[in-house]
């Protein structure tokens, strides 16, 4: 079978879709399918086309008028498809609607990633969505909350998955300490409210942690400026590829997004996540984990008083590290690879009436 994914932005972009994207169609190229991904070009690379393992990488110009002269020169590729699966809606509004005029009857299909953080949501983004849904085969959404707060119908629901083989079995040798936070440095991450914590936590109780920031963003000069200000220990490190080196020191992870939150408890990590908005509240409640697995406040003050807590009941910490870690285990990237195959099969006629809620644990 060939499948042919349109994604925003592929590896080498650093990012939760860009993760996701990469770590489906390498394993459904295992399985024996041809993988062909149509991306934006990214500023990380000049290749126009390559084959990384054996998934082919077709980079489309950013230029309005570039872009669509692409997408006519990748037409074949849409042709001799057997499947086309637009990531975000953005993919299918602006690339592939053209192609749907061409080839009607071509079966895609539309994972629906996460929220634009932007609340209230935009009633355009509201219905460009709905119109995705209603012209694509079937869905996945990445979160329940999703249902909820964009009255999507999902076919199916996935949070992501870790690698097995990259899960830190032997969390004792943590930092008790040490934090890290990795994550875009923009105000919808909670990276501010993660930061006045530590201060809170510092002043109130005269504990510290050191925290260690992965990632760029807007707010990196602020960032810089208000730990001087306050002396609290933390070092900026930039984006980083890989976040392993540091979720396997730290005890506790600064992360709210799905992709983090499972890598963070695979490395045995006491997770705290923050909320701004009922949306995102919506957002971390939806996973089902046990609520003892990891933190979530949403404010500053409640977060300082949850790290006071774990910082003086060490067993309270050893008993969410092996909880997150339990939860984290089942969360393989081979069972989202088949809730796609599940996906296309049950709209090809080999399997009916597939209910969702069967396939979200």
């Amino acid at each position: 079978m060939i499948v042919t994914m349109l994604t925003p932005r592929y590896h080498p972009d650093i990012g939760g879709v860009e993760k996701h994207v990469k770590k489906i169609s390498e394993r459904l190229s295992k399985k024996g399918h041809k993988v062909i991904i149509l991306t934006s070009k990214s500023d990380l690379t000049t290749c126009s086309k390559e084959i990384v393992g054996s998934v082919e990488i077709y980079r489309i110009r950013k230029n309005i008028f570039l872009k669509y002269i692409d997408l006519i020169r990748y037409m074949n590729i849409i042709r001799k498809s057997d499947i086309i699966h637009c990531h975000d809606f953005s993919t299918f509004i602006f690339w592939y609607i053209p192609y749907l005029l061409i080839f009607p009857k071509k079966p895609v299909y539309i994972t629906f990633h996460g929220y634009e953080g932007k609340i209230p949501i935009p009633r355009v983004t509201k219905l460009l969505r709905k119109i995705t849904e209603k012209l694509t085969y079937g869905n996945i959404c990445v979160g329940k909350y999703i249902q909820k707060w964009y009255d999507t119908t999902p076919n199916f629901i996935t949070y992501g998955g870790v690698d097995y083989k990259k899960i830190n079995t032997s969390p004792n040798h943590k930092k008790k300490h040490q934090a890290v936070f990795v994550g875009r440095l923009e105000t919808d991450t909670g990276i501010l409210t993660y930061i006045e914590a530590l201060r809170i936590l510092k002043e109130k109780y005269g504990s510290e942690i050191e925290l260690h920031i992965c990632g760029d963003g807007t707010l990196k000069d602020h960032i810089s400026k208000t730990i001087a200000k306050y002396g609290i220990n933390a070092i900026l490190h930039g984006l980083i590829r890989n976040p392993e080196t540091h979720y396997n020191k730290a005890r506790y992870a600064f992360v709210s997004g799905y992709l983090a939150i499972l890598e963070a408890m695979s490395s045995g990590c006491i997770v705290c996540s923050v909320y701004e908005n009922n949306l995102k509240k919506d957002y971390l409640y939806s996973l089902s984990i046990p609520k003892s697995a990891m933190i979530i406040a949403r404010s500053p003050d409640e977060l300082a008083d949850k790290l006071i807590e774990c910082i003086n009941n060490p067993k309270d910490v050893k008993k969410r590290s092996s909880l997150g870690q339990q939860y984290a285990k089942k969360q393989t990237w081979e069972k989202v690879v088949d809730k796609y195959i599940l996906l296309w099969r049950s709209h090809h006629g080999k399997q009916k009436d597939i209910a969702y809620n069967n396939f979200e644990k």
